[in-house]
């Protein structure tokens, strides 16, 4: 039953696809608002309904399917240039509110999280005009997440530290710095970085971080975190997760299956579904005595997904077996990634000359104190320049970055081709979770993390 849902979602979209939106809006709208329906982990009806709005100047609509994009853990995808376009529309549909603080902090984010593209560059020698040699800050933080994917962890510390000193207020530098300590199990000043991370930007990816770290290192944990990730990222996998093990925990079993059912019916032949059924499994055993007796209750649940076995067996892992009635994971086989360290940056989208800059000082302290640049930036124009000058809009929605880089000195147009169809289909997850397990660097935003 749940793969023929998923393969209505499908249909659904590529019906909506063929659709002439100028005559057909409507229809447009009520198959990608039906494929939600039919599974809102989906990207792909969020993004493009999420656009469309855009284009209709429908901003409050666009603004929350875009925000359900970015929020949807985008390791289930390869393409993270589709995850950036999200945070790039979200801050010209603020620009165009004229809430301009907020658009700045999509586009901040956008920085945080796609530092391989060339756009990424432009922008932060826009926003950080009064950061002395920001081309020299930029490219160490770029250095230094390409260290954490590899793996080096000392070398993207190193940098990472540089760049927190040199630029503080951006908050991404001390998360991904954060996560680094995390992964090598050197936890002392960890609550201390996340902490600063939120006073500078309140993402949910933050919290989530920190609510795990407190749970994990035994520290006194503060619910109203979780509370909040799931109120703001409601399809925020990882934190879903937390969230049933939380409830069951709590004695509201009850609930707790019905999210990890959830998750499996959306989430077929991922590590998240395997990990909710592992938590299944242990559930039905703990309370076995109870449900062969009574018939039903948590084992029946269980059970009930016997008949939607076949939704794992397209995947290629074959990562779960049926056993007496259940779901047993077997030894997982899917390669366990490091979430938002491990993300590859995408081909050609660094410049193949980057800033000069030594290692051990990435950047040059401010010859100022940095402040906001509330007053100095404006909608961009035809052509870049100082922050202080205004840009016009483009009419559609972002499209990735060109392929060539100019410098911010030089005449920037805005892409204005409208967001084209992912053509790659999910693939597994970065993360696993056990109670909790998933590796920190979730998000967003979410290679894969992003977040």
């Amino acid at each position: 039953m749940t793969s023929s849902v998923n393969k209505k979602a499908e249909e659904l979209i590529e019906k909506a696809l063929r659709l002439d939106t100028a005559e057909s809006g409507e229809e447009y709208v009520e198959c990608l608002s039906e494929a939600i329906e039919l599974n809102p982990f989906n990207f792909r009806p969020h993004i493009l309904l999420g656009n469309y709005y855009y284009k209709q100047e429908r901003y409050s609509d666009a603004i929350q399917s875009l925000s359900n994009a970015a929020n949807i853990d985008y390791t289930l995808k390869n393409d993270a240039s589709e995850v950036g376009k999200v945070y790039i529309n979200l801050a010209k549909i603020y620009q165009k509110l004229n809430e301009k603080q907020k658009s700045l902090v999509y586009y901040k984010d956008y920085i945080g999280l796609f530092p391989e593209f060339q756009h990424s560059e432009v922008l932060a020698s826009q926003i950080y005009v009064k950061l002395k040699n920001s081309k020299a800050w930029f490219a160490s933080y770029r250095k230094a997440r390409e260290a954490l994917s590899g793996g080096k962890h000392k070398e993207a510390e190193k940098l990472l530290k540089a760049c927190v000193k040199a630029n503080p207020s951006f908050a991404w530098s001390s998360y991904y710095l954060a996560c680094s300590y995390i992964e090598r199990g050197n936890v002392s000043s960890v609550a201390e970085l996340l902490e600063k991370c939120l006073k500078n930007r309140n993402h949910y990816c933050f919290k989530y971080t920190l609510y795990k770290f407190q749970i994990d290192n035994g520290l006194a944990v503060d619910e109203e975190l979780l509370d909040e990730v799931r109120a703001e990222a409601p399809y925020f996998v990882p934190a879903i997760l937390l969230d049933a093990a939380r409830l069951n925990k709590t004695g509201n079993s009850e609930k707790s299956l019905e999210l990890y059912k959830q998750i499996i019916s959306f989430l077929p032949g991922t590590e998240y579904a395997q990990e909710a059924l592992d938590r299944l499994f242990d559930i039905q055993s703990s309370s076995s005595a109870e449900s062969a007796s009574e018939g039903d209750g948590d084992g029946a649940i269980v059970n009930e997904l016997d008949g939607n076995s076949q939704m794992f067996e397209d995947s290629a892992d074959k990562t779960v077996q049926v056993r007496t009635g259940l779901f047993r994971p077997s030894k997982s086989k899917v390669k366990v990634k490091k979430g938002l360290l491990s993300r590859k940056p995408v081909a050609g989208a660094i410049p193949e000359e980057e800033p000069s800059v030594e290692p051990s000082e990435p950047c040059s302290e401010p010859s100022e104190s940095y402040s906001e640049p509330s007053e100095s930036y404006s909608e961009p124009s035809e052509s870049y320049s100082e922050p202080s000058e205004s840009y016009s809009e483009p009419s559609e929605p972002c499209s990735e970055p060109s392929e060539s880089y100019s410098d911010p000195s030089e005449s920037y147009s805005e892409p204005s081709e409208s967001y084209s169809e992912p053509s790659e289909s999910y693939s597994e997850p970065s993360e696993t979770y056990s109670e909790p397990s998933v590796s920190y660097a979730e998000a967003a935003v979410s290679k894969t993390d992003p977040c």
